[in-house]
């Protein structure tokens, strides 16, 4: 039920509740706070993958190079490099992803705290909150998501055999093998500096 506006207006002025503006204000507040708090998460989270590319291209020539028992060791040095890698990539584009409609949502409010006072705005205000705690929803279903999925990786890095080149192994490693050498493949390949790419990823 949307308050009649003149009971809203005598509910604010004794402190009941707070106005339509000092709502917005308070909104617009907040999404900013956020969105600088996920920038910085972000910037993070873009300089750890980096960091974490930049290991493997150390690790692979010296794969390509190595033979025997040697490539092997070196896979299984790579590997865990590779999933955490898009294990912290996913959760950037999660982030990112809230960053848009958190950009999104405040867009809106800073609209509606021009807007004049009608039932129409009430309304509108009402959707916003319900955005926030939609996305608050979403966000817990990611983090919870992803923490799943790294746990999962951790499970299924600690029963896999270490097989060597080599060595007898069945079509699973040789199909593993072969997801590693193009993973290596893609991501080592020759590519023009990324920041640019990087800086609209903060700023989105």
């Amino acid at each position: 039920m949307v308050i009649p506006d003149w009971l809203f207006k005598l509910f604010a002025a004794i402190g009941l509740v707070d106005s339509e503006e000092k709502k917005l204000r308070k909104m617009i507040a907040s999404y900013k706070d956020e969105l600088r708090r996920l920038r910085s998460v972000l910037e993070d989270q873009i300089s750890e993958i980096s960091d974490i590319e930049r290991e493997i291209r150390k690790l692979q020539p010296k794969y390509e190079e190595a033979q025997g028992p040697a490539k092997g060791a070196y896979a299984e040095m790579i590997k865990p490099l590779l999933q955490k890698r898009n294990s912290k990539t996913e959760e950037q584009q999660a982030v990112s992803a809230q960053i848009k409609i958190l950009n999104t949502m405040l867009a809106k409010a800073e609209i509606l705290i021009k807007a004049p006072a009608n039932a129409e705005r009430t309304a509108q205000i009402e959707n916003l909150t319900l955005h926030m705690d939609d996305l608050g929803e979403t966000v817990a279903e990611q983090e919870s998501g992803l923490k799943e999925l790294e746990r999962a990786g951790v499970r299924k890095k600690e029963t896999e055999p270490l097989v060597f080149p080599g060595e007898t192994a069945g079509n699973a490693e040789s199909t593993a093998d072969a997801e590693l050498e193009r993973e290596l493949a893609e991501l080592c390949a020759p590519a023009p500096a990324s920041k640019e790419s990087n800086e609209e990823k903060i700023e989105a």
